[in-house]
């Protein structure tokens, strides 16, 4: 009789270690579970906060070059137009181009960047600006080639300058839209990351419940 009551206290005894073992076997894989997902969330959050700052970044430059190829190329005609010597000039006129191929390259990459309604809204304005200013500057630029000076100042002043002057406006209302996105970009990176930071929190407050009642049963 006693050898049958301590055979049933070993097997509940037996029965409660396996339970036990089995209890936080379980609790440390959902633990486990729940730090993977956690890091792996934070891990996208900050992928995306990287891609975005980054995209927009790269859109800010490209926008400030833009600006800053329109106004030199003003100043270079200008420029050409009181230079005498020949070489100088088409050391200028060099600079011109050089300057022209900046502003292109940088317009197009612009275009393939721009992800809002807004940026290809403004890029479009800018294109046919760009296009409709192009024949009078190369027609001054080519006068200015060829030593014709005389009346040419008129004709940067009166034609060419606020062709220039309009797509500089458009450039300058680009370069401030990508300023307001960036710093929409930076407060949903923090929302991001405190949304982050609740979640990891949550689980390990969870996980440490999990724990308790297991430790208690």
């Amino acid at each position: 009789m006693n050898n049958d009551i301590k055979l049933l206290k070993s097997l509940d005894k037996l029965h409660f270690n396996t339970g036990a073992r089995i209890g936080v076997g379980v609790t440390v894989v959902f633990m486990l579970v729940l730090t993977f997902a956690g890091l792996n969330y934070m891990s996208q959050v900050n992928q995306r906060m990287k891609d975005i700052v980054g995209n927009n970044n790269v859109k800010t430059e490209m926008a400030n070059i833009m600006q800053n190829a329109l106004r030199e190329r003003a100043l270079s005609m200008y420029i050409m137009t009181v230079v005498n010597d020949d070489f100088l000039k088409d050391e200028e006129y060099q600079h011109f181009n050089v300057l022209g191929t900046q502003y292109y390259i940088a317009r197009k990459k612009m275009e393939s960047l721009a992800s809002s309604p807004e940026e290809q809204d403004i890029l479009t304005r800018i294109g046919g600006l760009t296009r409709d200013a192009q024949q009078d500057v190369q027609e001054v630029v080519d006068k200015l080639i060829r030593g014709g000076v005389i009346n040419l100042q008129d004709a940067i002043a009166g034609r060419v300058m606020p062709k220039q002057k309009l797509i500089l406006d458009q450039v300058a209302e680009l370069v401030t839209l990508q300023k307001i996105q960036t710093t929409a970009a930076v407060t949903e990176a923090e929302v991001s990351y405190q949304t982050a930071r609740k979640l990891m929190l949550g689980l390990g407050a969870l996980a440490s419940l999990m724990v308790v009642i297991v430790a208690t049963l």
